[in-house]
Formats: C-alpha cells, structure tokens, sequence
C-alpha cells in the first residue's frame, strides 16, 4: 500500500467505529482522510473497496506487532498471550466501543468476507510458523503444526465475538491457553 493507501485505510478503522458501517459515507472517509471526495474515488471505486483495504492494512500492521512481540517474548505461555493481547482482546475492544456493534460486524463481514478470510490465513500460517519455531513433537499429539495453529486462530476468533464481557472474553482464552500449552507440554 502507499502512503494515501495508508492514510485512507486508517482513517476508514477510524470513522467507520465511530459511525458504523452503514452511517459511513464517502464523504465522511474523505474528510477523516484529509483528502477530497474526488481523490478518494480516484482511488476507490466504493466503500466496500475502502474496507477492504482497510481490513487488509489493519491485518498486516496487527501481524506485524504480534512477530515483533513473538521475537522478544520467549516462551509460548507469552507467545500467545501476545497474540491474544494484539488480535482478539484489541478487536473485542474495538467492537466494544463502536456505538453499533452489529452494524460494524455485519458490514465487514458482507463487504470484507473474502479480505477477512485472507486474514484467517495469513494469521493461521504465522501461528503455525511459530509452534514450529518451538520444536514439539506434533507427531506425539496426532496434530500438525497447521492444525492446531486453526484451533488458536479459530477459538480465539470466536471468544472474541460471543463474549459477553472483557472479563469473560479473557477467561475464555487463559482457557485456550491452558489447554494449548498441556498438549504441547509446555508450562
């Protein structure tokens, strides 16, 4: 992405929290940008387009603080909870505090189905390159490294959006923690 990429991307996390997905304009991107209208539709030919770029920027700049988390922290304990700290904790905090949740949720999931699916992806393939990075033996618990990277990815991702509270949602993933960690052995 380039720098107006970058700029329009975060302004649309930005506005589009505040307002909702459906109350967002055009306009309103414009403007959270610093950009005119025209500049945007240069660049983008719908909304949609924006949240999508949107959600690929916030993917990448996500992933990006969890690896540089994962090469100082040591252990898998602190491996995971940097994960769960950067991606499902943080995103349930951004649904928290947007004024319509549902909204928001149902928007990105219609306009950015097939950017978030590519997220689910490049987040399962960086988990399961870092329980590679750990030497266990995967053969001795019947599971790939792919495989269990999946069950993090995919049980994190759905504590996040069934939780009732903060309190529930970081019960829920010390849960997965504990359990990830005695399958692998590891304390």
């Amino acid at each position: 992405m380039d720098e107006k990429q970058i700029t329009i991307a975060q302004a649309a996390i930005r506005v589009i929290s505040r307002y909702g997905l459906r109350k967002t304009t055009m306009n309103d991107l414009a403007q959270e940008a610093g950009v005119s209208r025209q500049t945007l539709y240069n660049a983008y030919a719908s909304k949609e387009e924006v949240i999508r770029d949107a959600i690929r920027f916030e993917t990448g700049r996500t992933i990006a603080q969890v690896s540089a988390a994962w090469d100082r922290d040591q252990t898998l304990d602190a491996q995971l909870d940097s994960f769960f700290a950067h991606g499902p904790v943080a995103w349930f905090d951004l649904i928290q505090s947007s004024p319509d949740a549902a909204d928001l949720l149902d928007g990105l999931n219609t306009a950015g189905h097939a950017e978030l699916a590519e997220g689910t992806a490049r987040w399962t393939h960086a988990l399961a390159e870092l329980l590679r990075g750990h030497d266990f033996d995967f053969d001795a618990i019947g599971q790939s490294a792919e495989d269990l990277a999946d069950f993090i990815y995919s049980t994190s991702s759905s504590a996040k959006y069934s939780a009732q509270s903060r309190a529930q949602l970081l019960s829920r993933l010390a849960t997965l923690k504990a359990a990830v960690l005695a399958l692998v052995r590891q304390d």
